[in-house]
């Protein structure tokens, strides 16, 4: 971070498919494909919910059915997905196909338990989502993309070393401002990864001019979108068109993301209860600037380590290193 000030949350208040042709490939011939056997879903699909009802937040101010899996799935057409989808209020084009079907109907019959812990979650991030979008006027819908990146959990590592909600690899950060060193690995931070994360998706945007190429970049790089872009030949295209030449893991990337958001804006429809907070958590930030450790913090100011840790998770070794 160019900023050399340290920062540190503390709770104040508490109320309240197979590869096909590049001539034939169009969003609706993939709708009578069956290409998802080929596709990788993204890490988040494979998140331990166990775990997950471990978290500080999820624990202490989120209500969680831990028996959401055993709800039954609910029968959906079409007609009624293609329906919703489009009454989605979203500047980002959302179609249907078999791929989008398949990812929407892993959230809702297979990971159940997944979309209400993160419906939980949401409670505490999507603000801070919502906030950095509109900073740099971004489409809302974009707040979802965390929870295919990382299930809403900020110290999440990708077996390829993205790190923190956005998932944002090391060299990227860099390139971000983003401080990592010993003490500090800023990709955990909500506030900082997130704004990272959002001028870095403007960034692409401005490049492709297309949010569906720009967020297929975000996964896999401009590299291969440039690549699969060449691959198709010249005129104006968007990711339907490049699908066949981007790597398995993409694929399967912007329909999850689709997928995320139906299922945010649907759950109940698909029998999955709505997480309710307890009560509110209410944070503020404190600028410090000299070292100081979370135990230090802790015994002044009579607040739990795990909540310290909680709201702070950019801070490796439970030590604020101030301003060096």
């Amino acid at each position: 971070m160019s900023i050399k000030k340290n920062i540190f949350a503390i709770i104040l208040a508490s109320a309240s498919a197979a590869t096909l042709s590049a001539q034939q490939t169009t969003v609706l011939d993939i709708t009578t494909e069956t290409p998802s056997a080929s596709l990788i879903l993204p890490e988040s699909f494979e998140t331990d919910t166990k775990a997950m009802l471990e978290d500080w937040y999820l624990s202490k101010y989120a209500v969680i059915d831990e028996q959401a899996d055993s709800r039954p799935d609910a029968e959906v057409s079409d007609e009624l997905l293609i329906e919703r989808l489009s009454k989605l209020p979203t500047e980002i084009e959302m179609p249907l196909n078999s791929v989008v079907r398949n990812s929407i109907m892993f959230y809702a019959n297979r990971r159940k338990q997944l979309v209400e812990n993160m419906l939980g979650l949401g409670l505490y991030y999507m603000p801070i989502f919502e906030t950095a979008l509109d900073r740099y006027n971004m489409p809302r819908e974009l707040r979802y993309l965390p929870i295919i990146e990382s299930a809403l959990e900020p110290s999440a590592v990708s077996r390829a070393g993205a790190v923190g909600l956005w998932q944002i690899m090391a060299p990227t950060a860099g390139g971000l401002g983003l401080e990592m060193t010993s003490l500090v690995d800023a990709r955990r931070d909500p506030y900082a990864s997130t704004d990272a994360a959002v001028r870095y998706l403007k960034q692409l945007y401005d490049t492709y001019k297309d949010w569906s190429l720009a967020i297929a970049a975000y996964n896999c790089g401009p590299g291969n979108v440039n690549k699969a872009l060449r691959r198709v030949g010249d005129g104006k295209h968007d990711f339907w068109d490049i699908y066949p030449f981007l790597p398995a893991e993409t694929r399967g990337y912007f329909p999850a993301f689709i997928a995320a958001n139906y299922i945010m804006a649907y759950h109940k429809e698909h029998n999955i209860a709505p997480a309710v907070a307890r009560r509110p958590v209410v944070t503020d930030t404190v600028h410090v600037t000299r070292r100081v450790h979370f135990k230090q913090i802790s015994d002044v100011m009579e607040i739990p380590l795990t909540e310290i840790r909680a709201l702070n998770p950019q801070y490796r070794c439970d030590l604020i290193p101030g301003d060096i």
